[in-house]
Order: C-alpha cells, then structure tokens, then sequence
C-alpha cells in the first residue's frame, strides 16, 4: 500500500513539473501601435503569444515576425471578432493589418 501511494505520489509530482501550463500565469499586454505584414519586434511578439492563446497561431514559439502565419491567424481573429471587428468599418474579411478596431479588441482579452 506504501509503495502504491509512493508511485502515486511520484506520479503526481511528474505530473504538475512537466505540465508548464498548469500554474501559468495570466499574461497581460497593451497593444498601442499599428502592425502590419513585415514589422518586427516585441509588439509582434506579443501580438504572436495573443494570437497563440487564441488558438488562432499554432508555432512553438514567438518568432517576433509578422509574416504569412501570423497573418493569417490576425485575419482569423478579426474574422472571429467580426461584429466588433470588421462591422464597424464596413468590412466583412479580414484585413490582417493590427489597427484600431483590432488592437481594441486584443485589449479586451
């Protein structure tokens, strides 16, 4: 019985150790400046961990370069925030530039 709860124990422990996400903390950021297809840095660093917790970028890790992939997913988050996204500004698809409206609703996250 000892033993069983030892390997339990063990189990457990492995478990909350290898699992990062489990006492991850909130993440937080303030988006200011207009992104677009070609910037660099750490805004597009944080725009890349926003959209990864989004579920909208799936890379390993933030590169800090807005190229096609983080494109997409910016486009795919406009598009999932549509109402307030795109419906103001008349628009229907999205547009993958990070402006106002987009950098509003990243906010709110």
């Amino acid at each position: 019985m000892k033993r069983k709860l030892f390997i339990l124990t063990i189990l457990i422990v492995a478990f909350f150790a290898f699992s990062p996400n489990v006492f991850a903390e909130d993440w937080c950021h303030t988006f200011n400046i207009t992104m677009q297809k070609g910037d660099s840095g750490d805004e597009i660093t944080a725009l890349q961990t926003a959209l990864m917790k989004e579920g909208l970028l799936n890379i390993k890790q933030p590169t800090g370069y807005f190229w096609t992939l983080t494109f997409n997913a910016v486009v795919a988050f406009q598009e999932k925030y549509a109402d307030e996204i795109l419906a103001p500004l008349g628009l229907t698809k999205g547009t993958g530039k990070v402006a106002n409206a987009t950098r509003a609703k990243l906010n709110q996250l």
